[in-house]
């Protein structure tokens, strides 16, 4: 029997947590698509009682995942003491880039951004480095890899928008990650 109301059917992850909460909560919309009333499982009291916690992270190196832990989960989140990443090793450099970014179409990019992960991938090719770019919008994306291209790096299977990148384990990785103020 076909439903003329139902449209598109959902999982919704949409808690202000990311996981280590194990949620789902489906969404059948109709014709009219304003959600604003939708309620994740953790607005909804008696779905809320029975969350589970799972309290241990596999994929992210012990420091980057001590740092979520303590910023996110209140110091309950542990790491895989056995990880490939040990405290031997540096995990993580956070570089602030003095630079604005620009609307371009419905997205984001920023030129002082692009410039400095073309100076680091240029760095990592030279030293024969496997790597893969990372970044939240298409269009920083787009003009990362024709920075690439432009100047005769390796381009080809290496910078991804983060709702697109499923890949395997490298070393490094260069995450783009915007942090934006709007409306000030």
């Amino acid at each position: 029997m076909k439903h003329p109301r139902l449209r598109l059917a959902p999982t919704f992850l949409s808690s202000p947590l990311i996981p280590p909460f194990e949620r789902f909560a489906s969404l059948v919309m109709t014709n009219n698509d304003d959600i604003q009333d939708l309620k994740s499982i953790f607005e909804v009291r008696h779905l809320k009682d029975h969350a589970l916690f799972l309290n241990t992270q596999y994929r992210m190196p012990p420091q980057i995942g001590d740092f979520v832990s303590q910023a996110v989960y209140d110091g309950l989140l542990e790491s895989n003491p056995q990880h490939l990443v040990t405290n031997e090793r540096m995990a993580c450099h956070f570089i602030n880039i003095p630079s604005q970014e620009q609307l371009h179409g419905t997205s984001w990019k920023n030129l002082g951004e692009c410039q400095t992960i073309f100076h680091i991938a240029t760095m990592l090719q030279a030293k024969n480095k496997r790597f893969r770019i990372i970044t939240p919008y298409d269009a920083q994306r787009s003009m990362i890899e024709e920075c690439l291209k432009q100047n005769e790096l390796d381009w080809k299977d290496k910078c991804f928008n983060v709702d697109s990148f499923q890949g395997s384990f490298l070393a490094t990785y260069i995450c783009d990650h915007h942090i934006y103020v709007h409306g000030r």
